[in-house]
């Protein structure tokens, strides 16, 4: 089959599940297989496609047809301007974290750092990559988030200033204090779960998106034990949930923090809150 075809095959068998994005979904998931980008694809329609490539497109088409997230298929995720590893078992980063980056570039250089629930380490080493003299710890009680941290830690060569600690919050970590701690912990609250979109509930990890019955678990914990670990003048940054704005600001006023700050994501939702202790 030649480009065009497989382009053809892949938008008529998303269309029935992804109506407004069969179209872009399926030059993602060819151009992944080909190796090449969306423009390659749109100028070399008549190109013949190998047997091998076209049963893997084929794969990547059956497989998102299940739901499972592109980023889960492709083993890709865009974050600012960087590109990182992800795998099935490990929470997708979104855009709007990219608020909680976008809002620290604003701030003075930290030099020493820690991304707490981590994920797939892309908070922290996107962190890193802007900030070349900083020192980032990536902390999360999950292997299988470590083992991916560490790819994307390998990935941009930045062994000498990120490290992973496997920690339950902050458990593992002695003798340690920061300038800077960020986290994007599970918010959702844990009946709402079942509500997600497909793509999430049944295939991302529960364990990173489960907040507890009111969703505020994870946030009591770190803003009541983030104050021993950091520095003086020290900064706490979170993303929040679109509805727990106030929520999180009366947790930190009555923990004592200061100069609290919030701000919102792309879709005007409040997303970020930044606090000083």
């Amino acid at each position: 089959m030649v480009i065009s075809e497989l382009l053809n095959y892949g938008q008529k068998a998303l269309a029935d599940i992804y109506i407004d994005a069969n179209i872009i979904e399926t030059y993602i998931l060819l151009a992944d297989v080909l190796k090449k980008n969306r423009t390659y694809l749109l100028t070399h329609k008549n190109q013949k496609v190998s047997i091998e490539n076209e049963y893997k497109f084929k794969e990547y088409i059956v497989n998102r047809k299940k739901n499972i997230p592109i980023a889960y298929i492709t083993h890709k995720v865009f974050f600012m301007e960087f590109e990182f590893y992800i795998e099935s078992g490990v929470l997708i980063p979104r855009g709007d974290s990219e608020i909680l980056i976008e809002q620290l570039l604003k701030l003075k250089d930290k030099s020493k750092v820690l991304d707490l629930c981590c994920g797939s380490g892309v908070l922290g080493i996107t962190y890193a990559l802007y900030f070349k003299n900083s020192i980032i710890d990536l902390v999360d009680i999950s292997d299988q988030c470590i083992e991916v941290s560490t790819k994307n830690i390998d990935k941009y060569h930045l062994t000498n200033r990120v490290k992973t600690i496997r920690s339950d919050l902050f458990s593992n970590i002695v003798n340690t204090k920061y300038d800077l701690i960020i986290s994007n912990p599970p918010y959702i609250m844990e009946n709402e779960i079942e509500n997600l979109d497909k793509d999430v509930k049944n295939y991302e990890p529960h364990i990173a998106l489960n907040g507890g019955e009111d969703g505020l678990y994870f946030y009591r914990e770190i803003i009541s034990n983030a104050k021993s670990y950091l520095n003086k003048l020290g900064v706490l940054a979170l993303e929040i949930g679109f509805n727990q704005k106030e929520d999180v600001i009366n947790l930190l006023i009555f923990e004592g923090y200061t100069n609290i700050k919030t701000f919102k994501d792309y879709n005007k939702n409040d997303r970020v809150i930044i606090a000083n202790i």
